[in-house]
């Protein structure tokens, strides 16, 4: 059973924790050297990521935080990214910025992509630790370098808007598109609009057209709306929801900018939608 949220800027997204099959992060056994004497057999031990992967799915929110926590104690970092993803969003306990940090930082400890992209989320959204623009961006970064494609497009997003650096849409262009060669739909929504606008990349209306396209065929809401615009057809107005963070503080100070070219219309978008 996935968790519907909003996303940063209020539309709707589907959040699995992590543990899906089809995600990376699985760690291969290690093997015994050929000389070593064998190890006594000791009694097979219960697979507590598994439990509470199963339970999440099955809509037992408890059971799973439970096997999460326990394995998460134990060092797994997938169940502390998880637990951290609990805490996060309020899974059956009740919702602590503080440790949800706590539990990415773990799990980021060890190199996990996914931990690292919600660490960056966190420091831009000033959720359990300092606001700190510059800092997302360092662990969107260190996310994306080891493969995890939602930081890959945020990162590319930080170029595109100046969020922690300043904007360069070659850049941009550049996260845009390996993540959307991974089939990422708001990557293929923002690389359309990057060649409907001409930033970063020759203007294209046909490959933004294609771009759209794919993004719409994932369900990406926004997409489609593109299409009917550049069609000609009617098309409802983009929805800003401001995001849920914690008090206001007083602003860093801004990042030096270019001068401006044409607007950016997915500037209007946060990190995780679908």
């Amino acid at each position: 059973m996935a968790l519907q949220m909003l996303n940063l800027r209020g539309e709707e997204e589907v959040l699995w924790p992590e543990g899906d099959p089809f995600e990376s992060g699985a760690r291969e056994a290690e093997t015994p050297e050929a000389d070593q004497p064998a190890e006594p057999e000791q009694p097979e031990q219960p697979d507590l990521f598994a439990a509470g992967r199963d339970a999440y799915r099955a809509g037992d929110y408890e059971s799973a935080l439970a096997a999460f926590r326990q394995a998460a104690e134990q060092g797994n970092a997938r169940a502390q990214c998880n637990l951290g993803f609990f805490y996060y969003h309020g899974i059956a306990v009740e919702e602590d910025n503080d440790q949800a940090f706590y539990w990415f930082s773990k799990a980021a400890e060890e190199d996990f992509g996914r931990a690292q992209c919600m660490l960056g989320l966190c420091y831009e959204m000033g959720r359990g630790v300092m606001e700190d623009k510059l800092k997302a961006t360092e662990y969107y970064r260190l996310s994306a370098e080891n493969g995890y494609v939602t930081a890959m497009c945020n990162l590319g997003y930080c170029y595109y808007t100046g969020i922690g650096v300043m904007v360069n849409n070659t850049e941009a262009v550049k996260w845009f598109q390996r993540a959307a060669g991974r089939g990422q739909p708001r990557a293929l929504f923002l690389l359309g609009e990057c060649y409907e606008e001409g930033h970063g990349v020759q203007e294209d209306l046909e490959k933004a057209l294609e771009c759209y396209q794919k993004a719409a065929d994932k369900g990406y809401k926004s997409a489609q709306e593109a299409i009917n615009r550049l069609k000609g057809q009617p098309s409802g107005a983009y929805t800003y929801v401001p995001p849920k963070g914690p008090a206001p503080t007083a602003p860093p100070a801004p990042v030096p900018q270019p001068p401006k070219g044409k607007p950016k219309k997915g500037g209007l978008f946060g990190f995780f939608k679908k």
